[in-house]
Parts: C-alpha cells; structure tokens; sequence
C-alpha cells in the first residue's frame, strides 16, 4: 500500500504492486538438455511499463530471519529468494521487520526501486522544488507518508 498509493494518500505511487505474484524461474537442465523451470513467489511485485513497452520490475521479499522461525523454512526461503534474483529482467531486494519499523529506510527502498522502475519523482510540483511554497508542499507530502507508515506500516502507539 505505502509504495502504491498515490502521493496525495501518502504513497509513493510505483507503478502496479502485486502481491504474491507467481514468477517461473529456471533451476536447470533434465537429461536431455531442455530447460526447467518452477514457479516462486515474492511477497511484492512492482511493475512498469514505459511509452515504448518495456517493462521493469523490482520484487520485496521479507527476510526470513526476521519472519520465520526454524532452519528447515529459513533455508527454503533462502533458496525461494535467491531462485528470484536470478530473474534478469527483476531486480530483487529483501527486507526484515526492522526495515519496515525505520520510515526513512523504507522510503529510500522506494525511492531505489523508483529509479530502476524509470518513473518520475513524486510528488510532482507545479512549483521549484527549493521555492517556499515547494519546501511547504513536500513537507505535507512527507507527512502524509509518516501518517500511512504510522496507520499501516508500523502501527505505532496512538495508532
């Protein structure tokens, strides 16, 4: 949702966010040399497609240190991630529930999959970012985007 919901809702608005999504990805040959493939499945997918039809995406796993508990489960998701990162058209980042508590990391994993995705900065202004009136807008933009995180991300006290 914070990375992709509009900026007037305190989004970041980075393209198309699935969750779940089932990507195929190789793991090999059979005897006969044809390649195989399974499917695997990241937490999030954000996807955009340019004027000219091509299409970026940059896939959110959570780090299985952070979310799972036992070896057997961390080791498949593990492989799970790194089966992903093999994808060459996805660029792949994991995060841990300590990245999703730090507002300001989660905006610069945004911010990062916003330049591999090629998409504008956002919020657009009509004005200089460096203008009064910008610095005035950018700032209930970035509150907008600390009352999200604090509403559904982090769900701090008060809240």
């Amino acid at each position: 949702m914070f990375y992709g919901l509009p900026p007037a809702l305190g989004g970041m608005k980075l393209g198309t966010v699935r969750l779940n999504p089932c990507i195929k990805v190789f793991t090999g040959r059979d005897l006969f040399g044809k390649p195989q493939s399974e499917e695997r499945y990241p937490d999030i997918l954000l996807t955009s497609v340019s004027k000219s039809g091509a299409r970026r995406d940059v896939a959110f796993d959570y780090d299985s240190v952070s979310v799972h508990e036992g070896d057997a489960k961390l080791l498949d998701d593990r492989r799970r991630a790194n089966a992903i990162a093999t994808v060459d058209s996805i660029v792949h980042y994991s995060i841990t529930t300590s990245d999703l508590e730090d507002f300001d990391y989660l905006v610069l994993m945004g911010e990062r999959a916003r330049r591999v995705l090629k998409l504008a900065a956002r919020p657009t202004l009509r004005v200089s970012r460096e203008s009064e009136e910008g610095r005035m807008q950018l700032a209930r933009f970035r509150f907008r985007q600390d009352d999200l995180w604090k509403r559904f991300v982090f769900k701090g006290p008060g809240y």
